[in-house]
C-alpha cells in the first residue's frame, strides 16, 4: 500500500505578515456583540470566541477561565468540549462570553494552555453600540504567533 502526505490546506498554513513580522497562524476568532436582555432589562456586551476551523461532525463548545482586574479581561482557553446534543451538526466552536455594560478602553487577552497569549485594546460604549479596535499586540513578537483574529 502506498502511504500519500496529506496536505494541509492554504487557510491552515502560517504566514509571515510583512508589515507587522507575525507569523500569521489563525485558529480562534473573536467577535464584540451587544445584546439586551428582555427579562433583565439591560445591556451586556459579549465577546464571541470562535475556532477558525469548522467541524464535520460535532458542534464543540469553547472551554475557558475568564479573570478580569480593573480595566484587563483574561480568557484562558482549556479546550474544545463536546455539548451534550440530540442531534451532532457542524460547525465552528463558540462560547459567548457575557459581560456587563462596559465603557471605555479596556484589554481582552487570549490565553492558550502553552501561554501563547494574542491581546487586543478594544474602546467600547454599550450605549452607543460601539466598538474600535484601538490595537492588537503579542505578548512576545519572536515567540508568539497570532492565532486570534478579530471580526468586530
Amino acid at each position: 500500500m502506498v502511504r500519500t502526505k496529506k496536505e494541509k490546506p492554504a487557510s491552515e498554513l502560517a504566514i509571515i505578515d510583512e508589515s507587522t513580522g507575525w507569523t500569521l497562524k489563525y485558529e480562534y476568532q473573536i467577535k464584540p456583540v451587544f445584546e439586551f436582555d428582555e427579562i433583565l432589562k439591560k445591556n451586556f456586551f459579549i465577546i464571541e470566541l470562535l475556532t477558525y476551523r469548522e467541524f464535520a461532525s460535532f458542534r464543540y463548545v469553547i472551554d475557558y477561565i475568564l479573570s478580569n482586574q480593573n480595566r484587563e479581561y483574561k480568557i484562558k482557553i482549556k479546550g474544545l468540549n463536546s455539548k451534550d446534543i440530540s442531534f451532532p451538526y457542524a460547525g465552528k466552536a463558540s462560547v459567548r462570553i457575557k459581560l456587563p455594560s462596559l465603557i471605555g478602553l479596556y484589554t481582552f487577552h487570549i490565553i492558550k494552555k502553552n501561554g501563547e497569549t494574542n491581546s487586543f485594546d478594544l474602546k467600547i460604549n454599550s450605549y452607543e453600540r460601539s466598538v474600535i479596535l484601538e490595537r492588537e499586540f503579542l505578548k512576545d513578537n519572536k515567540k508568539h504567533k497570532k492565532f486570534v483574529e478579530y471580526i468586530g
